[in-house]
């Protein structure tokens, strides 16, 4: 909250867009697809990645969480 108070919402805003276009470029540089096609319907602070069938699992789904705070959703999947 200080950041965003020290710096204006407009600040906030863009530092979330610029770290999103930075996020998409690494996640199709990687050949995935990102669930939202249209980058006007895209919100800045939540990024939907398909992830292909078989490779996302709990156990990794945790080791992003605790290694790098990268938390992702397990949406609906039979592999649990």
């Amino acid at each position: 909250m200080r950041i965003v108070m020290e710096g204006g919402t407009g600040s906030a805003l863009e530092r979330h867009r610029v770290n999103q276009l930075a996020l998409i470029a690494g996640i199709e540089a990687m050949g995935l697809e990102l669930l939202v096609k249209k980058p006007a319907e895209r919100l800045p602070t939540v990024t939907a990645v398909m992830i292909p069938d078989g490779l996302m699992t709990r156990r990794l789904r945790n080791q992003l969480l605790e290694e790098f705070n990268i938390e992702i959703g397990a949406g609906w999947t039979a592999e649990e």
